[in-house]
């Protein structure tokens, strides 16, 4: 059992992200659980499948846990986490707009400070997401479930899962144990304080990264060897970029002509644009090379799929946002059905499990011993990890859009040689633009028309404008010189409130 549980440390405070859509979460875990209620606190019920969902907003379950027992609307508060719950997991599956359901909840369940945190929690979370990816490191998906599922090292999706399951058997079987009482799984068994609540949490929580584990574009994308590789080659970037833009917009104000010329590029750039720049960037994650690459190879495969194997039938890989329908009233489409029916089979296995523990506790098992001893029990494997998907190897793959993509190639200019990755840059940096735009929204008018012209239209443009926005930004040198035209003085003023 030691061996099981002693990596659970490294579980803790470990940021994740990464995701099917929050309905989408919800929905696998709503059918596999038959309609599972949770109870975060005494007085605060959410579904099974909500609790799936969750782990894209928060990086450990005890952060989750801690939030939800304390009562408030405020950041720091349970209001976190009703702004998750009804927000961003229920309107999506329900096809509502985030607005109406914000106007709904706002003062009544979370205020404006609880909204923000949630924000920078998701933001800061979706760039250090190792642990949402079944086969993080090259070469992953030639490997064992056994060894995937047993590297706490690396923490991909395959251990992250296993860390929660095995606590959740844990206190599944001590739940048993106290009570020594026969406990099935059917909707609201769980209710009351000698139930296995605790348990089915800690459980669905590790559900998120079992789910994750059935995207295509989480098992194509070898997410931490790709961040290694080029942000060892690329170190810069996110710094680059920053420099890159504040330069980009005094050149671009100064083409105007007005004030923006009273002063030499590298004063307006170092003195005004770029602590601007900054300030207004601060909240977002810093987003290295590594980051760009591994994005685009996950919004490749989750536009057109992955083909893999799981329990021995072959079947094709649905991606985030392509597991359930679109507008009101979503459902698992034809398309998507052998991925849905896949993972809720799995999350369903690992329910069962914890059921199995607390019976194993009833009958007098040590706790402690009961994952072991499920474990060895199954041949080396929870039921669930045997139920996860092995990627088709390239040479076996039908449709040449399914095939691996090759990221380690010598100089960023390579990845244009590859339509296809094209693509993913193409469909990943538009998610980028409007985020890094957004962040800026309180520049003047004059200084995000120069946002939107130097980097969103360029960024939004496709392939050829990217490489070149791309060879800017990694070649990025600073204007350096010059001083300030005394004569123009006066209209400095002016320069720093940004009236051009």
């Amino acid at each position: 059992m030691a061996r099981l549980l002693r990596r659970d440390a490294v579980l803790d405070g470990m940021p994740s992200i990464q995701r099917f859509g929050e309905g989408e979460h919800k929905s696998i875990g709503d059918i596999a659980s038959r309609g599972q209620t949770i109870f975060l606190a005494p007085d605060m019920p959410v579904t099974y499948g909500e609790i799936v969902a969750l782990g894209d907003f928060f990086g450990d379950w005890q952060s989750l846990y801690q939030l939800a027992k304390k009562p408030g609307i405020s950041a720091g508060t349970r209001g976190e986490v009703w702004y998750a719950v009804l927000v961003k997991i229920r309107a999506d599956l329900e096809g509502r707009g985030e607005k109406q359901a914000e106007s709904q909840g706002l003062g009544k369940f979370f205020d404006k400070t609880a909204m923000a945190a949630v924000t920078a929690r998701f933001q800061a979370l979706a760039v250090t997401n190792i642990s949402h990816f079944p086969n993080p490191k090259r070469g992953d998906a030639g490997r064992s479930q056994a060894d995937k599922s047993a590297d706490f090292k690396t923490m991909g999706a395959g251990a992250s899962y296993r860390s929660n399951h095995v606590a959740a058997l844990t206190m599944a079987a001590a739940i048993g144990q106290r009570h020594r009482k026969t406990l099935s799984p059917h909707p609201g068994n769980n209710q009351g304080r000698d139930t296995l609540n605790d348990a089915l949490m800690l459980e669905a929580f590790g559900g998120h990264f079992l789910t994750d584990a059935f995207s295509a574009g989480h098992q194509q994308t070898e997410r931490a060897s790709v961040q290694e590789y080029w942000d060892l080659k690329i170190p810069e970037f996110s710094s680059n970029f920053q420099g890159w833009l504040a330069q980009s917009i005094v050149m671009y104000l100064r083409k105007k002509g007005g004030a923006a010329r009273a002063v030499t590029p590298q004063y307006a750039r170092d003195r005004i644009a770029l602590p601007s720049v900054r300030a207004a960037m601060a909240k977002l994650p810093k987003l290295s090379f590594g980051d760009v690459v591994s994005d685009a190879i996950h919004g490749y495969f989750n536009k057109h799929g992955a083909e893999a194997e799981v329990n021995g039938r072959k079947i094709t890989l649905v991606g985030d946002s392509h597991l359930l329908s679109k507008g009101t009233q979503r459902h698992v489409t034809d398309e998507s059905r052998d991925t849905f029916d896949a993972a809720a089979a799995a999350v369903r296995a690992g329910i069962e499990e914890v059921y199995q523990a607390a019976d194993m506790g009833r009958q007098g098992a040590d706790p402690e011993s009961v994952a072991d001893k499920i474990f060895k029990a199954s041949g080396g494997l929870f039921a669930a990890e045997k139920l996860l998907p092995t990627l088709t190897p390239d040479s076996a793959v039908v449709d040449p859009r399914h095939k691996s993509l090759d990221w380690q190639l010598t100089s960023h200019k390579d990845f244009f040689d590859d339509a296809r990755f094209v693509e993913g840059f193409e469909i990943s940096l538009q998610r980028y633009a409007r985020m890094v735009s957004g962040s800026l929204a309180g520049l003047t008018a004059e200084q995000m028309e120069a946002v939107q012209e130097v980097f969103a239209k360029p960024l939004l443009a496709g392939g050829d404008s990217i490489r070149r926005l791309f060879d800017e930004v990694i070649g990025y040198k600073p204007i350096s010189g010059g001083g300030v035209d005394p004569d123009l003085l006066p209209d400095l003023s002016d320069l720093r409130t940004g009236k051009y």
